[in-house]
């Protein structure tokens, strides 16, 4: 069966089946060596599409993969200087959620009453390159 290309549709928007495949092929990635540094080599990405492609019967194109990793990768960011930096809050590693007094009013305690999804699998694609930029916003 051939992948369907995807164009911008309400029906091909990310859903969480979806990114947990693309999460789960991101780590293979990640474990076999293919993003050496903070980015994923040509070899990473081709082996991320096909994949993907292969394991969900979609086929999204490089840019909508990229896309969606950079957006994890943000939200994994904003969980980590929320834990780590923030006065105020904190983090409740057995519910997965942040801590926060009532008056916080921010868009990040979506997490206070169910934490970040597919936590496991973003911190090994995330923890080791998110740090500097945690680091850099706290200096801001």
């Amino acid at each position: 069966m051939k992948p369907k290309s995807i164009q911008k549709t309400r029906e091909t928007r990310w859903n969480d089946t979806n990114t947990e495949m693309f999460l789960k092929i991101c780590v293979e990635e990640v474990q076999i060596g293919n993003r050496p540094h903070s980015h994923f080599t040509e070899e990473g990405w081709k082996n991320i599409l096909s994949k993907f492609a292969t394991r969900t019967g979609l086929s999204y194109n490089h840019k909508q993969l990229k896309n969606r990793w950079d957006s994890l990768k943000k939200e994994f960011g904003i969980r980590a200087k929320l834990v780590e930096h923030q006065t105020g809050l904190g983090w409740d590693s057995i519910k997965r959620t942040v801590l926060a007094s009532d008056d916080w009013k921010t868009e990040y305690l979506k997490w206070r009453n169910e934490g970040p999804k597919f936590l496991d699998m973003t911190e090994i694609c995330f923890k080791d390159i998110v740090s500097s930029y945690v680091v850099s916003m706290t200096m801001l």
